[in-house]
């Protein structure tokens, strides 16, 4: 689990590293002697990770490395609807895979179908955080909440409601569950606000990766009680 998590967060941090350099152009905030070191470590727990996992699950998580590298380079991606599929499905489902994976050595199909809301979620998430992007590098002030308003909010609602059917039978008198659904529906609505300028474009990135954890633990919560 320490492995995957590592693995999980300086992945994150060269993605980041790349978005900087590439698609935002300030080279200067982000020195190449960092992007060595968490290349370095990202490289050392990969490897450990893999020695201690079934092949398929290695092959997987090289998948996943691979695509945080070439969304930005050989081939740019960033911004295309390819890039946005496959940030679902890398950071949506297949994460979700391989950390399940790593803790019970197998995948079942209640696991897959349990998945359904994560990657709902991370498809109204990914979009906003798609368009808040765009809007700093193209000084352009479109989000997903107001170019698709009823679809988003229809989807988030969906996510809400099979992670809510998904949770039963409950254990705690709904308690848990209630909370899931009314906790992740309020960390929701600030992504309705319209940002400014770029500071606060940025914060509301960061904001939307924050509501990311929480959707994801209320909902694991949910499942155990």
């Amino acid at each position: 689990m320490l492995l995957l998590f590592l693995i999980v967060v300086f992945g994150q941090l060269i993605d980041h590293f790349l978005y900087l350099r590439i698609d935002k152009q300030t080279p200067e905030v982000a020195p190449n002697v960092l992007l060595y070191v968490l290349e370095g470590i990202l490289l050392i727990s990969t490897i450990i990770f893999m020695f201690n996992s079934h092949w398929i699950i290695s092959v997987l998580l090289v998948f996943y490395i691979v695509f945080i590298h070439v969304q930005y380079m050989p081939f740019k991606m960033t911004g295309t609807i390819y890039h946005f599929l496959l940030s679902v499905f890398f950071n949506g489902f297949m994460m979700n895979v391989i950390a399940y994976n790593s803790q019970t050595f197998a995948v079942t199909q209640t696991f897959l179908i349990n998945t359904i809301p994560i990657v709902l979620m991370f498809i109204v998430l990914n979009l906003e955080v798609f368009n808040l992007k765009n809007i700093i590098i193209n000084f352009k002030q479109i989000t997903v909440f107001q170019r698709f308003p009823v679809i988003s909010i229809v989807v988030c609602a969906l996510a809400l409601l099979s992670g809510f059917y998904f949770s039963l039978p409950s254990s705690s008198y709904y308690i848990v569950q209630i909370l899931f659904v009314l906790i992740s529906a309020v960390t929701m609505l600030p992504l309705l606000v319209k940002t400014q300028h770029e500071k606060q474009t940025q914060n509301k990135m960061n904001y939307i990766h924050a509501v990311t954890l929480i959707f994801t633990l209320l909902y694991s919560l949910s499942q155990l009680y």
